[in-house]
């Protein structure tokens, strides 16, 4: 697509890629044509503009909230693998765990393939597990379809059987019962600061290459357990 764009003379390009550097095609041919760029949500390569969420210490904090509530067994539903998104996100519930004094199990964390039906296959794995979690952090709004779908066929209940904390805040989210406490991305935010920057680089091909990190809010909501 990279290539097919380069041949439509297109001024330049606004690019949420899969991969990160050691191994984007994408990011290499971008490179190699000097074709301005900003790269969107996900960023790979500080050689390249880039624009995208705060993910690590977001994250953090939101696995850190359920340990402040005294859950001791924290699950991850992580996205999926070679996503900086997953890669972050994945960092930032460790770095929760460390600030909560808890150890990190690899047994609590499942792959979700940032989609419905992997999430939905992990947690039920996570669920039929010796010793489950009590407390679940989903890494994307996709996965939490499959999430709070494998939870209601089992008949676990939200918060009361398990305490739940998303990445990704989407329309319904609150409209869900129990109402999803989740991590909001600015996205109209990040929309427009990645075109800025774009039209800024078509201007000034030779400008030092910048990165922009948003802040997120937490909409703390129902699904954590809190007493409200």
């Amino acid at each position: 697509m990279v290539h097919a764009l380069h041949q439509r003379r297109v001024d330049g390009i606004l690019l949420a890629t899969e991969a990160h550097e050691a191994g984007s095609l994408s990011l290499r041919h971008l490179d190699e044509l000097r074709i301005p760029a900003v790269l969107v949500d996900r960023c790979a390569s500080a050689r390249f503009d880039q624009v995208g969420t705060e993910n690590v210490e977001s994250s953090a904090r939101v696995v850190l909230h359920p340990a402040r509530l005294g859950h001791r067994r924290i699950g991850m539903v992580a996205g999926r693998d070679g996503l900086m998104t997953s890669i972050e996100r994945l960092k930032g519930y460790r770095v929760g765990l460390a600030w909560a004094g808890l150890p990190f199990d690899p047994g609590l964390i499942t792959q979700g393939g940032s989609n419905a039906k992997a999430a939905e296959a992990g947690v039920n794995a996570l669920i039929e597990s010796p010793d489950p979690p009590t407390a679940l952090f989903v890494a994307n709004n996709h996965m939490t379809i499959g999430v709070m779908q494998a939870l209601g066929q089992r008949g676990v209940r939200v918060p009361e059987d398990i305490a739940l904390t998303v990445f990704d805040d989407f329309e319904w989210a609150s409209v869900f019962r129990p109402r999803l406490t989740a991590i909001a991305q600015p996205i109209r935010e990040i929309a427009a600061r990645s075109v800025q920057m774009l039209v800024e680089r078509i201007a000034a091909p030779d400008r030092p290459p910048r990165t922009a990190r948003l802040k997120p809010r937490l909409m703390h909501r129902d699904s954590c357990g809190c007493v409200r």
